[in-house]
């Protein structure tokens, strides 16, 4: 089992509602809801890991850039400017890290949730515990994540376990617990999911799969358990182009000689064997046919780093089309993530939605540092000259939209002035960091 079927089986709850979770790009509104409601930093631990584009952790402690801090700004443009929420990354041993989230309330950073991801000696994940922050600056649990790693392997799993907080009778509960079976090639054959009160009852799924003479899973029978009795209910047949999967496609079953088509998922690749496409389809009873519901396309630099990511859902009358742009410092390690709709009623045209930037090492002070409120700037926009507030020792820091230093920090200015008469015009953010004290501003420079 990988840790993208541990993604899949979680978000296999969209059973309960007959619609298949073989992969976990796709997830149920009543998916959504259930681990919304009892475990949202689950839900979001779940979608990192479960995101097609590269991850930003650094697992390595001797790599030379280490992920310090995330800052997330919504409906991101240069007359405004102000952060929503910022995520402070932690290490305190080469087994752990943490994550911990605020939220920009009043222009203050308010603690809103934490997670703690440790690791096994193998830089693998086996547990995750998020918390969320109570009013009276209290850390309440809210879920859990349990993996047992499958012998040495990186990526396949044993069995794992989801645990959700019971405030009242403050203790853990079950919520969903997941065991594979593998057969002498390392190979999942069964892969037994149980559900905990879901939608208010609990029941339990066997996922059976099978391979052709070339080792690929062509074939998967979901069943569902009923008074002890495995009755299948769904069949998934693959299609494989030198090992890649081009072709999957979902039937309910409905005796042992007829099954009536769902969803069929196409994939497409570059000449690197990297995603390019993937489109999703659901069957028309009426007309017999297949009807688009999805494209997803995706991008690559050079280094083969997803740079792009399109997803169009047509619609006569209300199409959606979302696009995610990565840029990267160095490696995987992200320098920004942006976010954008398509405004089909007005302009036409990309609208951006949030931008999240990214530091690492140095950018930033680290989990000690504290927000205390934004830095005032005047005059804004400026020409070059800038004001800043009287100073002791800060260290003041020029940074363009991209998260990089644009001039060598400073501690001493003149008359408190600080000049960027040498920047081309855009939008700069100035941070001055004065001990355990930040404050940062958005310059318009013109």
């Amino acid at each position: 089992m990988t840790i993208k079927t541990i993604l899949s089986a979680c978000f296999s709850l969209v059973f309960a509602v007959w619609v298949s979770a073989q992969t976990p790009a796709f997830l149920s509104p009543n998916a959504q809801q259930h681990l919304a409601q009892h475990a949202p930093q689950l839900l979001k631990q779940l979608q990192q890991l479960a995101q097609h584009a590269p991850q930003n952790k650094v697992q390595d402690r001797g790599d030379a850039l280490l992920l310090d801090s995330t800052v997330t700004y919504f409906n991101y443009s240069a007359n405004d400017s102000t952060p929503q929420f910022k995520s402070v990354f932690s290490y305190p041993s080469d087994v752990l890290s943490v994550e911990t989230t605020y939220a920009n309330q009043s222009g203050q950073w308010q603690p809103y949730s934490r997670s703690a991801q440790h690791f096994d000696a193998l830089g693998r994940t086996i547990r995750v515990l998020s918390e969320t922050y109570h009013p009276t600056k209290a850390w309440i649990p809210e879920s859990r994540l349990e993996v047992y790693p499958h012998g040495d392997s990186q990526f396949q799993a044993d069995s794992f376990i989801v645990s959700v907080w019971d405030t009242t009778a403050t203790a853990w509960l079950l919520a969903l617990q997941n065991s594979t079976s593998f057969d002498n090639q390392d190979r999942p054959v069964v892969i037994f999911t149980l559900f905990n009160e879901f939608l208010g009852q609990s029941f339990a799924l066997l996922d059976e799969l099978e391979y052709d003479a070339n080792g690929d899973n062509h074939l998967t029978i979901q069943s569902l358990q009923d008074q002890g009795v495995w009755i299948p209910f769904t069949r998934i047949d693959l299609e494989y182009e030198q090992h890649r999967e081009v072709l999957q496609t979902s039937s309910l079953i409905i005796d042992e000689q007829t099954s009536f088509p769902q969803s069929r998922i196409e994939t497409s690749y570059t000449p690197e064997g990297l995603t390019s496409v993937v489109k999703s389809f659901s069957f028309d009873p009426i007309s017999g046919g297949w009807t688009l519901d999805e494209t997803t396309g995706y991008l690559y630099d050079a280094q083969n780093r997803v740079i792009s990511q399109v997803d169009d859902i047509p619609s006569v009358s209300d199409p959606e089309r979302n696009w995610i742009q990565y840029d990267y410092v160095e490696g995987e390690n992200l320098r920004f993530e942006a976010h954008y709709l398509w405004d089909f009623a007005g302009t036409n045209s990309w609208v951006v939605t949030d931008k999240t930037f990214y530091y690492y090492g140095n950018t930033t002070a680290g989990h000690e540092a504290v927000n205390a409120g934004p830095l005032p700037l005047a005059p804004n926009p400026s020409t070059g000259l800038v004001r800043l507030p009287a100073l002791n020792k800060g260290l003041v820091t020029v940074l363009n939209t991209q998260g990089q230093a644009v001039q060598p920090a400073q501690t001493q200015l003149q008359d408190g002035l600080l000049d960027l008469s040498n920047l081309p015009a855009g939008l700069y953010y100035i941070s001055v960091q004065d001990g355990a004290n930040r404050q940062t501003g958005a310059l318009v420079k013109q």
